[in-house]
């Protein structure tokens, strides 16, 4: 599937007529160096992640396997075996007439019939459009998860923030105002009001204590 979509883009990109406006066409210039160059980068350590892991039957070498053995040597992530030089050819042969058949496939459908992806707006087939709408998994994934958690926290937000928490921290500030409120009636600025208070304070202090 990699091959094929590769080489999807490579026909679609490098074949055929150009598909833009005669503008776009005539302002059509190489790539900055700042994207061409890590481009180069990549590829060049593509290719030398191909020769790093060359297979044994084909006289190569894993170095990485190698280099990372003695991390692995305790552990039951090693391998217990290798596979035979009869199998590698078949996993290898296989693997190569898939890719081939991947490529054809590519150049028939992009180059030969020429092909071109379907215009914005245009009618799209059913397995087309099931493919363009991502088979409608974000949708999913809204109407059965985002959704419902949006109505759970919505509905814990209206009762447990507005009317258990807020309720609480309002009420302790009109008790606290309340009573601050009525504490301050006592200060009248009358002296001989706090000395009656003091002295009505002595009484009942002494009356308690004779209990």
């Amino acid at each position: 599937m990699t091959t094929f979509y590769m080489f999807r883009l490579y026909f679609l990109t490098f074949h055929g007529k150009f598909r833009g406006t005669h503008e776009q066409e005539h302002h059509l210039h190489e790539s900055p160096p700042s994207m061409t160059i890590p481009l180069i980068v990549l590829a060049i350590l593509s290719v030398v992640g191909g020769v790093v892991g060359i297979p044994e039957v084909l006289g190569g070498t894993h170095y990485l396997e190698e280099f990372l053995s003695p991390v692995f040597e305790a552990s039951s992530f090693r391998l217990a075996h290798h596979l035979s030089h009869e199998t590698e050819y078949i996993l290898m042969g296989v693997a190569t007439v898939v890719m081939a058949a991947a490529i054809y496939y590519a150049y028939s459908t992009y180059v030969l019939k020429k092909t071109v992806p379907a215009e914005e707006g245009e009618e799209l087939k059913p397995a087309h459009k099931l493919v363009y709408n991502k088979y409608w998994v974000d949708e999913l994934y809204e109407s059965l998860i985002t959704k419902p958690l949006n109505f759970i926290s919505e509905a814990l937000h209206k009762l447990v923030d507005n009317q258990i928490i807020d309720g609480f921290v309002n009420g302790v500030g009109s008790a606290v105002n309340w009573m601050s409120g009525t504490i301050r009636l006592v200060q009248t600025g009358n002296i001989g009001f706090y000395i009656f208070v003091m002295v009505i304070s002595i009484v009942l202090i002494l009356f308690t204590q004779l209990f």
